[in-house]
């Protein structure tokens, strides 16, 4: 009777435990759903007419295209804040990320018809390449620094070519710009709406040639972030992929969404069918989304008479929401002690974007034969970074989730928020100064 008695209180205490684990620690299924829910209320936030409205405010535009508010929820979420989302959630929520990598990839893809880009101004292929050509060297030398102390030794084959692939997503992620030039309340004119149209037609071949420079060198990287061997047959295996891919998601569209009205809920259901294919297959095979959905939106955007302008309309729509979406996530895999090295080569990419893009925009469109206005916004339009890069560093910690990824990604996300409020202090300064100037010159 005793012996019962002890083991029932046993049994009791053993019960009693397992309640109190459970209501300390919320279970794994509820903690998904709230992770849903948060990120989910967040990107449909960020699309509201309320949202549409605070963005006429300076200050707040500057926030929200840099992503601080994202961000900053998704750190809140993350360990570092509520726990909400910790790495065994991070990797039961993969799945959506590859779609939404995907998605940002046929983004990209859908602008590369070759009719646009045929009629894209010689200036702005010249400002591309120059800007191609500095930035890389820049990113590269001084992420070779940093990258030196993060690994600690560049000896080991696993490491230097795990570096080497950071590097690259470095070097891609300080491509471009960002394409939205509403908030910078330029003075419309003939000028200015042409130097606007430059602006994003710039961006939007920065970001393809960003997704082709950060998705290309890992094709041939076997086990990425473990013991890292080169293996060419394998990079031509993907690349079969990526080809494969793209043709069977162009050959779907055509005609799959061929019968479907233009704005039909129908065309959406087909469009995350066709996301869902072309990245999951590309996953599978250790392709990155983001490249597979860029070349499936490429094979798309060059069918005789596709639908891709109807494409274009629909995903643009998410467009704001699927970025705030990837700021929280890129907000969840920050690393919020990282170290002097990471912050200092944050601020250096920053600073290099504020300094010397504009730079480069200037001389590479007045070669060209474009008038350049000297008191437009738009001079800084070059300065804030573009989101692919936020998307980039994500797709990279996708590959791998290391901790030299997840540093690369720090870096990246530090850099796109300081320039994206660099920019309208250096604005706000040369406003100040012109102020100042006109009165000493009245006096």
């Amino acid at each position: 009777m005793t012996h019962d008695a002890t083991a029932i209180a046993a049994a009791g205490m053993a019960l009693a435990d397992s309640v109190e684990v459970e209501a300390s620690g919320l279970p794994i299924g509820f903690r998904i759903f709230l992770a849903v829910l948060a990120l989910g209320g967040l990107a449909i936030a960020a699309g509201s007419p309320l949202s549409r409205r605070l963005h006429r405010n300076r200050a707040v535009a500057a926030l929200a295209a840099g992503g601080w508010f994202a961000v900053l929820a998704g750190v809140g979420l993350g360990p570092a804040g509520l726990d909400v989302v910790d790495d065994a959630i991070f990797a039961e929520v993969r799945p959506l990320l590859v779609v939404a990598l995907g998605w940002v990839g046929l983004i990209v893809g859908l602008q590369a018809r070759w009719r646009i880009l045929q009629a894209v101004p010689a200036a702005v292929w010249r400002w591309c390449g120059q800007d191609l050509l500095l930035s890389s060297v820049i990113a590269v030398s001084l992420a070779m620094l940093a990258a030196s102390l993060w690994v600690g030794s560049w000896d080991a084959p696993g490491a230097a070519l795990g570096g080497l692939a950071a590097i690259a997503s470095l070097a891609a992620a300080n491509l471009g710009w960002a394409p939205e030039t509403r908030s910078l309340r330029i003075e419309l004119t003939d000028r200015t709406r042409r130097l606007a149209v430059l602006v994003s037609a710039g961006a939007g071949l920065a970001s393809m040639t960003a997704i082709l420079l950060a998705g290309l060198p890992v094709l041939p990287l076997d086990d990425l972030g473990r013991s890292l061997t080169l293996d060419p047959t394998l990079a031509f295996i993907r690349l079969g992929v990526l080809t494969g891919t793209a043709l069977l998601a162009a050959v779907g569209a055509r005609f799959l969404l061929a019968p479907i009205e233009r704005g039909s809920p129908q065309m959406l259901v087909i469009l995350l069918g066709l996301v869902c294919l072309v990245g999951g297959i590309a996953d599978a095979a250790g392709v990155p989304p983001l490249l597979s959905g860029l070349f499936a939106g490429i094979a798309i955007a060059n069918l005789p008479e596709g639908p891709s302008r109807d494409l274009e309309s629909v995903l643009h729509r998410g467009e704001t929401a699927g970025a705030m979406l990837l700021y929280a996530v890129a907000g969840l895999l920050l690393v919020v002690n990282p170290g002097w090295p990471s912050v200092a080569l944050a601020v250096a990419l920053a600073l290099f974007r504020i300094v010397l893009k504009p730079t480069v925009m200037l001389a590479a469109l007045r070669r060209g034969g474009e008038e350049v206005p000297s008191a437009t916004p738009l001079r800084l339009a070059c300065v804030r970074q573009a989101p692919t890069a936020v998307a980039i560093a994500v797709s990279l910690v996708l590959a791998e989730d290391s901790q030299l990824s997840r540093l690369a990604l720090t870096v990246v996300v530090l850099a796109g928020l300081a320039s994206g409020l660099l920019a309208p202090l250096r604005s706000l300064q040369r406003r100040v100064l012109a102020t100042i100037f006109a009165r000493e010159v009245g006096a």
